[in-house]
C-alpha cells in the first residue's frame, strides 16, 4: 500500500491525495510537516513535502506532480509496483 506524507494545507499534498481518490487508489495518510529528521531524510532529502511511499520506492515533492519526471522515474527505476504503476497512469 502507498503511504503519502504530507499536511492539509500543502497544495502537493492536497494535490496528491485528489489524484490518487480520484483513480481510487488505497493509500494511507502520515500526517507530517516538512522537517530535517535523520528518520524523514531517508524519505526526502530536502526534508520536503508531499512524499509518496510504497515498499519498493518514494517519490518526492516536485517529482510527483510533474508527469514527465514522474514517468521517467518509474522507467529508470523499474518500478514494479502495481499501485505506482496506477498512480503513474492517473498522471495521463
Amino acid at each position: 500500500m502507498l503511504t503519502l506524507y504530507g499536511f492539509d494545507v500543502s497544495n502537493y499534498f492536497n494535490m496528491i491525495k485528489l489524484a490518487l481518490a480520484i483513480k481510487g487508489i488505497e493509500y494511507k495518510t502520515v500526517i507530517l510537516y516538512p522537517n530535517q529528521s535523520d528518520d524523514y531524510l531517508t524519505k526526502s532529502p530536502m526534508g520536503k513535502v508531499a512524499t509518496l511511499e510504497s515498499e519498493q520506492d518514494v517519490l518526492t515533492e516536485t517529482n510527483l506532480n510533474q508527469r514527465e519526471d514522474v514517468m521517467k522515474i518509474a522507467k529508470d527505476r523499474k518500478l514494479a509496483n502495481t499501485q505506482f504503476k496506477k498512480y503513474i497512469a492517473s498522471l495521463s
